[in-house]
């Protein structure tokens, strides 16, 4: 039994309009993961499917219990600081690895359009497995929401524990089944989860500062192109058949259109409201 069968056979099973990439190029990727005592471990796949479900229930109980207290809030800007560090280590340790590649590879600019041999993507293995755990760990993001009283049902929290219900899966399927540009996705969101983060972890102390409360939307526009270049190069992977198996990148780039959806809602929404507050004042 190959090393993809072990993780998900089902999945090695959907192979029409399977890829260029070979599987010989498929399994060398994944031998680092191989390596016994890995901080952050691989998982099967039905183990990342039982933790999105998981999270997806108690989110549900949780919130049916109407909790509402406000005495998080320094724990919470702890929590965030953190998550902006860590993030940076993962940004750090993924531009890192993908410019020495670049730079070993002659900087040959055609590997930016059709990578079949993974060769930028050499070297990620490992802090792509810590990125795929970090995303459980943001299922807090959904918890303080719960605990501070604030999940209710409109675009904006139906986006939140949307988003980290499929990201999961999302950053396994490009880890353990990759496309020519997997590193996109996590290079570029732990980008904006340095800011993001950061954002959030200072608004404890500047919450009522209407100048700072501005930055917020750069940060948006950030998580957009981050969504945007997502779909660009898996559409860029997928006509040029630069993948490993169709259902991982055909579910990635979907999610990836489905983000920008929710987001532009979200966005409106927001407007909106501050449209109606400049209104009343």
């Amino acid at each position: 039994m190959n090393e993809t069968s072990s993780i998900g056979g089902w999945l090695d099973g959907y192979t029409s309009l399977r890829g260029d990439i070979s599987q010989e190029t498929h399994l060398a990727f994944l031998e680092p993961l191989n390596e016994h005592g890995l901080m952050f471990p691989k998982q099967p796949l039905n183990q990342v499917f039982g933790l999105s479900a998981f999270y997806i229930i108690s989110v549900f109980a949780l919130n049916s219990l109407a909790l509402k207290t406000e005495k998080l809030k320094p724990v919470i800007a702890i929590y965030n600081f953190i998550m902006s560090a860590w993030s940076f280590y993962m940004f750090y340790e993924f531009a890192a690895a993908i410019w020495n590649n670049f730079v070993s590879s002659g900087y040959d600019m055609s590997l930016l359009t059709v990578d079949n041999d993974l060769v930028l993507s050499q070297n990620t293995q490992k802090v792509f497995m810590m990125f795929i755990w970090s995303k459980y760990i943001e299922y807090l993001d959904t918890y303080w929401m719960i605990f501070r009283g604030k999940l209710g049902l409109n675009p904006r929290c139906f986006l939140q524990v949307y988003h980290h219900f499929v990201t999961p899966a999302i950053v396994y399927l490009s880890l353990f089944y990759p496309f020519g540009h997997s590193w996109v996705g996590p290079l570029t969101n732990s980008f904006v989860h340095v800011n993001m983060y950061f954002y959030y972890g200072c608004s404890y102390f500047f919450s009522g500062n209407k100048t700072f409360r501005k930055f917020g939307n750069p940060i948006f526009y950030t998580q957009m192109t981050q969504f945007f270049l997502c779909v660009v190069v898996g559409v860029l992977d997928l006509y040029h058949a630069g993948h490993t198996n169709s259902f991982s990148i055909q579910y990635c780039i979907s999610q990836y259109f489905v983000f920008v959806g929710l987001f532009t809602l979200f966005f409106m929404q927001r407007q909106k409201e501050m449209k109606g507050k400049k209104k009343v004042n």
